[in-house]
């Protein structure tokens, strides 16, 4: 007995030919209307008509049998689909934690994300598509360190821990019928490996140390030019 997948295959198969049939249909109907305009031009062709006729006869009976196959067939499958009920997700069964690429981008977007989208609306730039952001996060995902992956991974390996014996209470308590409480959500992606926050807090004490010494710089030369001004106007 054939499978649903071969079942669909086939019927593929022949909605592709019945396609192809509809269109060297409409080529014949265009070679018949040349033939009669040559015909016009020529003289008299009989038997060529008759020949003609007899082949059109034979074409419109197959495609009148076509026609009735592929009624028959989308009838069928508006027999045969029947839509799955929705299964409802239980608010309180515990959700599994995001993988470290999938939890790194969440992270990556609540950085970065805003900052790119207003330098590209300033640049007259269109919004980046699900797809270019993925590129570019993905990129940035194979820029870091084995070291830095490796705390994500880290990471998820521990929420999967948790994941399992939240999963493993839950159903002990669902079958036993017991009141369910609130699972934690492991899939947080605010929560960052511990090496990988402090490494980009010193990253950002760094920033602001450079910021104010640039600041004291330039207030440095502000003072120099004043002061140049000063003794030009004494002079």
């Amino acid at each position: 007995m054939a499978s649903e997948k071969d079942l669909r295959a086939s019927k593929d198969n022949i909605v592709a030919a019945l396609f192809e049939l509809s269109k060297a249909s409409g080529e014949a109907a265009k070679a018949t209307v040349d033939f009669f305009n040559a015909i016009e031009v020529n003289g008299d062709h009989s038997k060529d008509i008759k020949d003609l006729a007899s082949s059109l006869a034979l074409l419109s009976q197959s495609v009148k049998s076509v026609n009735q196959l592929g009624i028959f067939l989308n009838n069928d499958a508006n027999k045969k689909v029947v839509k799955k009920p929705k299964v409802e997700k239980d608010p309180n069964a515990p959700k599994k934690p995001l993988t470290s690429f999938f939890a790194y981008s969440a992270h990556w977007k609540k950085l970065h994300y805003d900052k790119l989208r207003e330098e590209r609306a300033r640049k007259g730039e269109p919004a980046l598509s699900s797809v270019e952001l993925t590129q570019i996060i993905s990129q940035k995902w194979n820029e870091i360190t084995d070291k830095e992956k490796d705390e994500w991974k880290k990471k998820y390996y521990a929420e999967l821990g948790n994941y399992n014996i939240e999963k493993e209470k839950y159903e002990k308590t669902k079958a036993n019928g017991g009141t369910i409480e609130i699972a934690p959500d492991l899939s947080s992606s605010t929560i960052v490996p511990a090496s990988i926050d402090q490494e980009e807090e010193s990253k950002k004490k760094k920033k602001r140390k450079t910021d104010d010494e640039e600041g004291d710089e330039e207030r440095k030369k502000e003072k120099k030019k004043e002061k140049k001004k000063k003794k030009l106007a004494a002079e």
